[in-house]
C-alpha cells in the first residue's frame, strides 16, 4: 500500500518539504512562485535533507530578487486604462502616503502574513478603520496581481488579518422629508425629476447624470453608465460602480413624469439645431442636451435645494439610502433590493443595512406571535 507522511518539523515559507514513500525513499518537494519542483531521493532522512537544501539552491529565491515597491510601480502601471480615472488616483494616493514608505523597500520574500498585519495596525493607530481598510484592500489588490504574475506564493495574501468592518450609522431621511425636497426645487422641473428619480430608484448620483434617452424604455430604466470628474474638472464616462448593467422598473407616475420631460427635451434639442436622438442626456446643463450635468453641480444645487427647504443633515447621496430602507421595511426581499441598487451581492445590503434587516426581522417575529399563540 502506497503510504506517505510529512516528517520532521514543519518548515517555514519556501523552505519544502520532505515526504517519506517508504522503503528508504524519500519525496523532497519545493514550492516556487510558477509552480513546485520535486525529485524523488533514495537513502537516508540526512539524504533526502541534503537533497532539498540543493533543490531550494536551484530554485533560487522565490521572489525573484523584486521588492514590494517594484511589485506597486508595476501594478499601477497595469492598472492605467484598466480602471477608472479616479480609482487610480485613489490607489496612487493610498501607495505613496502609506504602503510605500512602510513595505516599499522589503523584498517579496519577506513580506508575510505578520508584516502585513503590523502594517495595516500601524495605519489605523495613525489614521483610523477607513485607512485602514483601504491600505488592506490595496495591498491585496497589488499582491493578487504578483501572484498572477508568478512573483509570489498566496501566502501572506491568504494568512493576513483583515482590519475590523467599519460600522457606518445610516440615517436616511423621511419620506416627508423627501416630499419636502422635491417641492423645494420650485420651478427646476429637471432637477425636481432628478431628485424624485434618485430616491424611487436608488440610483447613485453619477448613474443619474450619464443617463440617456435611449436608456428609457416604457416604465424601464437601464443604468448603463456613469459620470465622474477627473482633477482637472473634466468629465469621463465609466462603468456603474458594480461594473455590470442593471435594469430598475418605475412605478407609472414616474415613467409619465418621464415620458413628459422627454417632449420637454425634444423640444429643446430641435430649438438649439440638434437633431433627436437616443444619446442624448435625460440630465444636462446645457439646453441641447449633449453633455450630461455633472455631478458636482448635482451635489451643489442639492444643497440649495435642502437650504430651501429647511433641511439639515441629509446628503444626495443618503436619498439612495431612503430607497434601500423603505424597501426593506416594506417587506421586498434583500435580493431584489441588492440587484435593484447595484450591490454586488445581497450579503453587501444584509452587512450595510443590518440594523434595518434586524428590525424587519422583530415585526416579523411579531406578526407570526400574533397568529400563533403558545400554550
Amino acid at each position: 500500500m502506497f503510504y506517505a507522511a510529512q516528517v520532521g518539523a514543519r518548515r517555514g515559507r519556501h523552505e519544502g518539504t520532505i515526504i517519506d514513500l517508504g522503503g528508504g525513499r524519500w519525496r523532497v518537494m519545493v514550492s516556487t512562485p510558477t509552480g513546485r519542483r520535486s525529485k524523488v531521493v533514495k537513502g537516508s532522512k540526512r539524504d533526502a535533507a541534503t537533497a532539498l537544501a540543493a533543490l531550494r539552491e536551484v530554485t533560487g529565491p522565490a521572489d525573484g530578487g523584486r521588492t514590494m515597491g517594484t511589485l506597486l510601480d508595476e501594478w499601477l502601471k497595469a492598472s492605467e486604462g484598466r480602471v477608472a480615472p479616479s480609482t487610480l488616483k485613489r490607489y496612487r494616493h493610498v501607495v505613496d502616503s502609506a504602503v510605500r514608505p512602510a513595505l516599499g523597500r522589503l523584498r517579496l520574500a519577506a513580506v508575510d502574513a505578520r508584516t502585513l498585519d503590523a502594517f495595516v495596525a500601524s495605519v489605523g493607530a495613525e489614521r483610523g478603520s477607513t485607512a485602514a481598510r483601504s491600505a488592506y484592500d490595496i495591498v491585496g489588490i497589488a499582491l493578487r496581481q504578483g501572484v498572477r504574475w508568478g512573483w509570489l506564493t498566496s501566502d501572506a495574501l491568504d494568512r493576513r488579518t483583515p482590519p475590523a468592518a467599519i460600522r457606518r450609522d445610516i440615517s436616511p431621511p423621511a419620506v416627508d422629508t423627501v416630499a419636502r425636497l422635491i417641492e423645494a426645487c420650485g420651478a427646476d422641473a429637471d432637477f425636481a425629476l432628478y431628485v424624485g428619480l434618485a430616491a424611487v430608484t436608488g440610483a447613485r448620483r453619477g448613474e443619474l447624470c450619464g443617463l440617456r434617452w435611449g436608456d428609457v424604455v416604457g416604465r424601464e430604466l437601464t443604468i448603463a453608465r456613469s459620470i465622474a470628474t477627473l482633477d482637472g474638472g473634466e468629465l469621463f464616462v465609466k462603468a456603474p460602480k458594480s461594473g455590470r448593467r442593471r435594469r430598475i422598473t418605475l412605478a407609472p407616475a414616474w415613467a409619465e413624469a418621464l415620458e413628459r420631460h422627454r417632449e420637454v427635451v425634444r423640444a429643446r434639442a430641435r430649438a438649439c439645431g440638434v437633431r433627436w436622438n437616443d444619446d442624448l442626456y435625460v440630465f444636462s446643463m446645457s439646453g441641447d442636451h449633449v453633455a450630461p450635468m455633472r455631478p458636482d453641480y448635482a451635489s451643489h444645487r442639492f444643497n440649495a435645494v435642502m437650504r430651501t427647504a429647511g433641511v439639515a443633515g441629509v446628503r444626495l447621496h443618503d436619498l439612495r439610502h431612503f430607497s434601500v430602507t423603505q424597501l426593506l421595511s416594506a417587506g421586498v426581499d434583500v435580493r431584489t433590493i441588492a440587484e435593484r441598487h447595484g450591490h454586488e451581492r445581497p450579503d453587501v445590503t444584509l452587512r450595510v443595512y443590518a440594523s434595518f434587516v434586524r428590525a424587519r426581522d422583530t415585526e416579523a417575529a411579531d406578526i407570526l406571535g400574533a397568529m400563533v399563540k403558545p400554550q
